[in-house]
């Protein structure tokens, strides 16, 4: 019976193989019939819709479990297959056991040093904590470096070589003959338990057992009938295909008791092998892809319904599917409070929210029965035996006199109702909040106060987003605990302020910071309008107020505050507000008072901001903020030019990033020049430098220059017609003709500039539209890598399995400080793992959105090339895409010395000129200097693929084997060879104000063999070969050193301890792993992580073969997989 079921924990999880006994112990029937119904469209006994599998129909208990169809869970199955079947997904394991394995005695085929090499192996596993998935898996690498003996050791039998041809066919030597199924299970069933281990493979299963003699059906819940609007039963996927299944199976087994010639007993099992591997894999190479019998569509079969976006496992079990939800587009109200969404009331008019009915709201339950078919009413009632009721017109009545407490309501979404809300991309979990729903008839758009963007990265521009009725009381208790504004209004990130005024609040608050008219007492009092009433209250009456008198009110009596430009004393407001005083006064007032008042306090700033601008001042924005007097223009004008003509007569004498640096300079400077001579009226000039909006860099390309445009982190390239671009002379090495733009905006753009602005513009739109796919990635990555990462309550970072991956959180006492100033900090088993994941890709998410708004300028490197950087050096490549060095001579009068002696040159850097005559076999090499001719004679060793002489300054090589091939190969051997310096050292340029030199390429073995080099003072940025000459810290230091200084280049601002944590992770396991599936991911045993984040067909194979365990006590992301969370 389902009764009384007793619902336990999940501790761990193991996979493994199913012997024959183990299928046939969880079937309950043994299914062989392939039709489901009788001609009166009755279940066949023992068919695929046999009921003891389950019940998928309303009001049908199962004849298993006794249970209805919301009680039970479904039973398997099993066939009796007339042969032997391979599981396919187990072909090159069982190919790996023959090879290894004698064929006449199942012994090892290797000799006892190499099991003692082996057992070794595994001990030293073991010492070092590695689980057994780790050791096979360890072990089956080995074994492939493991030459085969050609004799068995124990029964002297000559081995065959064993031939696998994909998908399920075996052969002997040369495919002379066919080893069966039936052959290769006699074969493994020697094979001794004891030496499994040894094969990569756990004791505890069977290698036999990767051959199937008994097949699982999946219950009924799995493969559900549906039945059409036309009455017709349409049958999933895999019922088709267990029909096919059956139907040859029985007419084989009907063959071989009629005894049927063996090449027709050869297609019928040819066939079955053909249905079993395309049930369980229906993407097989080398396989037809089994398709629906009416539409042609591919059948979706098991590992099909496992992988991918659509997968059960990413689709299903990590992501919910949920039918109370509504999309839209937003709009922006700003008299909503925090918590409040302004919804639709058509679609409140289609959400139907559950409710208890009880003795106190029995009445008000009734009312909406009553009403129904006007807002709000009641859509339908579940009576406490289960059965649902729709309300109508005809049983309304009866059904609000018999209401009583246990019946439940669905009614229309009203105000007041739990709702989530989202926009996706979710970046972090601010993204999704709980609201308290505002019905709002006559609109279509979603609603909310403009201050909630910046957490969901939202603005008005068409932007959709999602929103979900709770329906649970548990549920709904536990948004408005957790996920409730006025607790989300400091970030876990950082501890920055994520909810604040902005914009026109901003610009509204640095007004009446500078305000210094009357406002009289009726004025005052609208202005305060919309605040509550002990805010009006607290308006001390008098004829007249200054702004900030006003603003005032809002404070209680005994909050002090004491900041650099704003002063709190007595409840009285002085000093200047901008953008980053309001957010560090909020941030005070949230830590020495509650989140609560946190939240009113925005509320009521953003309201008397709004009243005073709107009602009292005023505020636009138009061209005449964009003009400067005359005497600036020609200020601006003249120091363009004086410095543009400087930075052309130097030009050719600098290098490439200096040439960037100088440019950006000048239009830096021209920024200052605005600042320190704008209109301190202008509107544009309130909004920048209060940071409401915009700022320098926008109203300097509007009426001062637009400066260097920057293209792929650098300036233009001269194409190979020696110009950037066609509208300029060859060979113009000018700063204009690179890129740099004079003019400004209002002024207007020569055609010439117009180009290049549009260049840049597009690159910059292409790419940070391109790019957010990677950094999405990306933040899964991290997220998968980090998410079991806690922290115990001696702050000590455990991972999932309760190792420690670092003894301090931080180094500077981080979270006593949080503590002290009574701030929230991480609690005991805080997830800090998936903190920083979220922290760390939201940056860099954010970075390459903002790239689009600064197109052109060197900052654009945000969110653009520097983002892939990132995520090249965050997937630890052995070779970075910016190899770099810094080498420090032991005598600094050596530097230039030094420099020439470590750049690689090979032969082709000293020829001039190179001819090939291929008939006779002869390479024809002239150099331009005879002691070249001298140099490189003395550097190529003796051959004998060829004969060499020299003539003046020609080699002459005469190869003796000739041909086209053979004199291309050793004309690219010849010119690729390095005759000097430090290979993989390209460039070496000497920086005399740091007393070092600067190499492109990297070879630190090759560096230190020099003896004019210091050897205590040698660094690279390639963290491998670093890692591995100087050891883990080492590595770990060059890590951190490329992280900060790209998150630097990107104006990118990420807490130290985030980034200490993230190097701990990355070198926990003795040697620096990336964020990839053969990373820091590789190591872990949350088998669920793993097939979940890629590649799950091949890592359930792995984790049915190693028979591996998973532990759920720490890892969020098994828990959350089967629904533990």
């Amino acid at each position: 019976m389902i009764e009384n079921i007793n619902l336990k924990k999940i501790e761990s999880m193991s996979f493994g193989l199913l012997s024959p006994e183990m299928i046939k112990k969880i079937a309950v029937v043994n299914i062989n019939n392939y039709q489901l119904y009788n001609e009166d469209g009755f279940v066949i006994p023992n068919g695929l819709a046999d009921s003891r599998m389950g019940v998928i129909t309303p009001g049908v208990r199962c004849e298993t479990c006794h249970g209805m169809m919301n009680q039970c869970y479904g039973h398997f199955g099993h066939i009796e297959l007339s042969r032997p079947i391979i599981n396919p997904l187990f072909a090159r394991k069982i190919h790996h056991i023959l090879s290894y394995t004698c064929q006449s005695c199942g012994a090892l085929l290797f000799s006892d040093k190499k099991k003692q090499e082996l057992n070794a192996l595994k001990n030293r596993l073991e010492i070092q904590g590695k689980s057994l998935n780790n050791i096979l898996h360890m072990i089956d690498d080995y074994l492939k470096l493991v030459e085969k003996p050609k004799t068995c050791p124990f029964c002297n039998t000559n081995q065959d070589k064993i031939i696998l041809e994909l998908p399920w066919d075996y052969f002997f030597n040369d495919h002379e003959h066919n080893i069966n199924p039936i052959q290769i299970r006699t074969w493994l069933e020697k094979v001794k338990t004891e030496d499994l281990v040894y094969l990569g493979f756990n004791p505890l299963n069977r290698p036999e057992w990767m051959i199937f003699t008994h097949f699982l059906v999946a219950p009924l819940t799995v493969r559900p009938t549906i039945t059409l609007e036309t009455g017709v039963k349409a049958e999933d996927d895999l019922t088709h295909k267990y029909a096919d299944i059956l139907r040859i199976n029985n007419y084989l087994s009907a063959s071989l008791e009629k005894g049927a010639p063996e090449v027709v007993i050869e297609d019928m099992w040819s066939l079955l092998q053909y249905h079993i591997g395309t049930l369980i894999d229906n993407e097989l190479s080398r396989v037809a892809v089994a398709r629906h019998p009416s539409s042609n569509i591919p059948l979706n079969t098991l590992i099909q319904r496992l992988t991918s976006k659509d997968g059960m496992f990413r689709n299903n079990l990590l992501g919910k599917r949920t039918d109370y939800a509504a999309r839209s587009v937003i709009s922006a109200d700003p008299y909503l409070k925090l918590d409040e969404v302004g919804v639709p009331e058509t679609i409140a008019r289609n959400m139907g929210i559950s409710d208890v009915v009880t003795s106190r709201n029995i009445e008000e339950m009734k009312s909406y029965i009553l009403n129904s078919g006007t807002y709000p009413s009641a859509l339908n009632v579940v009576l406490p035996t289960g059965s649902k009721r729709r309300i109508t017109a005809e049983n309304k009545e009866e059904l609000a006199s018999s209401l009583a407490p246990g019946w439940i309501i669905f009614r229309n979404a009203k105000d007041g109702d739990i709702l989530i809300f989202n926009r996706q991309p979710s970046l972090h979990k601010y993204s999704v909040m709980a609201f308290k729903a505002k019905v709002l008839p006559g609109i279509r758009a979603f609603r909310f106060n403009p201050v909630l963007t910046s957490p969901f990265n939202a603005d008005f521009d068409g932007d959709e987003m999602n929103m979900w009725f709770l329906q649970d009381i548990e549920a709904r208790a536990e948004a408005e605990a957790l996920m409730k504004v006025k607790y989300n209004l400091i970030s876990a990130r950082d501890g920055s302020l994520l909810i604040k005024p902005k914009h026109g609040h901003i610009s509204s608050l640095y007004l009446m910071s500078h305000d210094k008219s009357l406002i009289s007492f009726s004025q005052a009092q609208q202005i305060l309008s919309n605040c509550s009433f002990d805010v009006i209250s607290n308006l001390k009456s008098k004829d007249s107020y200054l702004p900030l008198e006003i603003l005032s009110a809002i404070f209680p009596k005994d909050y002090e505050y004491k900041g650099k430009d704003v002063i709190i004393k007595d409840g009285i407001i002085s000093g200047i507000l901008t953008n980053k005083t309001v957010g560090v006064l909020i941030k005070d007032f949230y830590i020495k008072r509650t989140p609560e008042e946190a939240a009113k306090l925005i509320e009521n700033i953003c309201n008397i901001s709004l009243s005073y601008l709107i009602q009292y001042r005023g505020f636009t924005v138009g061209l005449s903020d964009y003009v400067v007097n005359k005497k600036v223009e020609n200020t601006i004008d003249s120091f363009i030019e004086t410095k543009y003509a400087e930075a052309e007569k130097k030009i050719r004498s600098m290098k490439e990033q200096e040439i960037i640096y100088e440019l950006d300079n000048i239009r830096n400077n021209v920024y200052d020049i605005l600042l320190k001579n704008a209109n301190i009226n202008s509107s544009a000039h309130i909004m920048a430098i209060s940071g409401a909006r915009g700022g320098y860099p926008n109203f300097g390309k509007m009426v001062g220059m637009c400066g260097q445009q920057i293209i792929t982190n650098g300036r233009p390239e001269i194409g190979y017609d020696g110009r950037a671009i066609s509208h300029i002379k060859r060979d113009n090495t000018s700063p204009e003709a690179r890129g740099f733009i004079k003019s400004n905006f209002k002024k207007g753009l020569t055609p010439r500039e117009f180009v290049f602005a549009s260049y840049s513009s597009r690159e910059s739109f292409i790419t940070a539209y391109t790019i957010i796919p990677e950094t999405g990635y990306g933040e899964r990555k991290l997220v998968y890598a980090l998410q079991d990462l806690y922290m115990d309550d001696k702050n000590i970072i455990r991972d999932g399995d309760s190792n420690v991956v670092t003894f301090e959180y931080t180094k500077n006492k981080f979270v006593e400080n949080l503590k002290y100033q009574n701030f929230d900090c991480p609690p005991v088993g805080a997830p800090v793992g998936i903190i920083i994941a979220h922290a760390l890709s939201e940056k860099i998410s954010q970075s390459a959105l903002s790239a689009f708004h600064f197109a052109g300028s060197s900052g654009s490197l945000i969110g653009t090339m520097a983002s892939n950087d990132l995520l090249a050096f965050l997937e630890m490549r052995a070779n970075p895409p910016k190899e770099l060095m810094q080498i420090y001579p032991k005598q600094p009068t050596d530097l230039i010395n030094l420099a020439d002696q470590l750049v690689q040159r090979k032969i082709q850097d000293y020829v001039s000129d190179v001819k090939l005559d291929v008939e006779n076999g002869i390479l024809l090499l002239t150099c331009s200097d005879k002691a070249d001719v001298e140099f490189i004679v003395k550097q190529l060793e003796h051959s004998k693929t060829y004969d060499l002489t020299e003539n003046g300054n020609e080699l002459r090589f005469s190869i003796k084997k000739i041909g086209f091939k053979e004199i291309m190969f050793l004309k690219n051997r010849i010119l690729r060879k390095i005759v000097r310096g430090v290979p993989r050292i390209l460039e070496a340029h000497v920086l005399e104000n740091k007393g070092c030199i600067e190499t492109r390429g990297s070879n630190i073995l090759g560096v230190l063999k020099n003896e004019l080099v210091d050897p205590t003072r040698v660094f690279s940025n390639n963290i491998i070969e670093m890692t591995k000459i100087f050891g883990l810290e080492a590595g770990r230091a060059t890590f951190l050193e490329n992280i900060n200084i790209i998150f630097t280049a990107q104006g990118i601002d990420v807490r130290e301890e985030f980034l200490d944590l993230l190097a701990d992770r990355l070198f926990f396991y003795g040697k620096p792993l990336g964020i990839m599936r053969f990373g820091v991911l590789a190591q872990k045993d949350a088998l669920l992580t793993k097939i979940a984040f890629e590649s799950p067909k091949q890592n359930i194979i792995n984790s049915a073969i190693y028979g591996s365990d998973t532990n759920f006590k720490h890892n969020i992301m098994e828990n959350v997989i089967v629904g533990q969370i």
